[in-house]
């Protein structure tokens, strides 16, 4: 039905135009109608390859395991090419002082929740001015039309507690991780977000305010106050300031 709908509209838009625009139409449509399909195929052949690494990289973990050298086969992320190369190479190589040597690294950088916006070529990190806004309002920019009310729910990661139906989706930014989420809330408020980066193409895929831009925001809200969220001019509005406790589920 969406096929032949689409048809329909391509034919009454071909018939409304004449000479070089209706010429251009039928040219640009027919690259469109050709090569349309393919536009995740990159992609898709990208996650393919990462599934086939992966799973030879478990291979060779397990084979570490068994021999007493690795605790488990997902240790062998810890690890880099040339050593594993090398622990194939040594069989004295210790695997476990080299997966070590990388974890505090990586403990201190799972504690980095939010980085610069943005940073210059001589490491200054460059701040927009923010605009002026009474208390108890936030203004950002405006990115799917729109306005809500709702009761806060602030996450800094998509598995740390469920939204339901009323909540106002408040986090840092998102990926596609977050997309089921975006049922449910009512609008969403990120603090970095864009026109073409995930969240704005979701909300207005599913037709939910969404405002952006807000730094600072997923601290100076909490779980439960109700706010009003104006996706058309990007503020977002306190509304009550009563902090209901968050269910966490």
């Amino acid at each position: 039905q969406r096929i032949e709908a689409r048809q329909r509209a391509y034919e009454q838009l071909v018939q409304r135009l004449g000479g070089l625009q209706r010429r251009q139409l039928k040219r640009i449509y027919k690259i469109l109608d050709l090569f349309g399909p393919f536009r995740d195929t990159p992609k898709y052949l990208w996650v393919v390859m990462n599934g086939l690494v992966r799973r030879r990289a478990l291979e060779e973990g397990q084979k570490f395991v068994q021999s007493g050298r690795l605790d488990k086969p997902e240790d062998i992320f810890w690890l880099a090419l040339d050593e594993i190369d090398r622990a194939n190479a040594e069989p004295t190589f210790d695997l476990r002082q080299a997966r070590d040597a990388r974890k505090p690294f990586y403990r201190k950088l799972n504690q980095v929740i939010t980085f610069p916006h943005m940073i210059d070529s001589r490491g200054r990190i460059i701040q927009a001015k923010r605009q002026k806004a009474g208390d108890g309002v936030f203004v950002g920019q405006g990115i799917s039309r729109g306005s809500a009310q709702g009761r806060v729910k602030v996450l800094l990661h998509p598995r740390e507690k469920s939204i339901e139906k009323g909540d106002v989706l408040v986090t840092y930014t998102t990926d596609p991780g977050w997309t089921p989420l975006f049922v449910n809330a009512e609008a969403i408020v990120l603090e970095i977000g864009g026109m073409l980066q995930h969240g704005g193409v979701v909300a207005r895929e599913y037709g939910k305010p969404c405002a952006v831009g807000i730094q600072g925001i997923t601290k100076a809200l909490k779980d439960g106050q109700l706010v009003e969220v104006d996706g058309t001019s990007g503020i977002v509005r306190l509304l009550e300031d009563g902090n209901v406790q968050s269910s966490g589920k």
